[in-house]
């Protein structure tokens, strides 16, 4: 009833998610209680499919938090921006664990996790709407 530990140092210690990709077109922040930044979710896409996608996480992160920030993180990965909509903390479960459940404190940080990926989809819509409205500035609108 709670994550693999192997599972855990694989995921934290991976080097595949711990990256902002560039051009940023989303970037979702997770605050701390000490009002920093805990960690971020950023990534790029192509036609509303997730291409790039990678997590910062600042010194003070825990372990178990930057595993769940990189499972979320492969989880996303190639998925249409509606698909990631959908993801959520149990599935980030069914990766750490063998079981599909984890103890409160990882379940928590898995919570955590979904929320900067949440928060990394709003402001890719925010940039999409961005997107859109400049379209129409160009007359783009009005060649429907």
């Amino acid at each position: 009833m709670s994550a693999d530990p192997s599972k855990l140092q694989h995921y934290a210690t991976s080097a595949g998610y711990c990256a902002t990709p560039s051009p940023l077109q989303a970037l979702g922040q997770v605050i701390g209680e000490d009002g920093q930044t805990l960690f971020s979710i950023a990534f790029t896409t192509h036609r509303d499919i997730i291409t790039q996608i990678g997590y910062t996480a600042s010194e003070g992160c825990p372990e178990a938090l930057k595993a769940c920030a990189a499972c979320i993180c492969e989880l996303a990965k190639d998925q249409a921006i509606m698909a990631a909509e959908l993801l959520g903390p149990g599935e980030i479960s069914e990766k750490l664990s063998d079981d599909g459940t984890l103890d409160d404190q990882v379940f928590y940080f898995s919570v955590l996790a979904t929320m900067g990926l949440k928060n990394a989809l709003a402001s890719y819509a925010d940039y999409k709407k961005a997107d859109l409205q400049a379209w129409k500035a160009t007359g783009g609108a009005s060649a429907q």
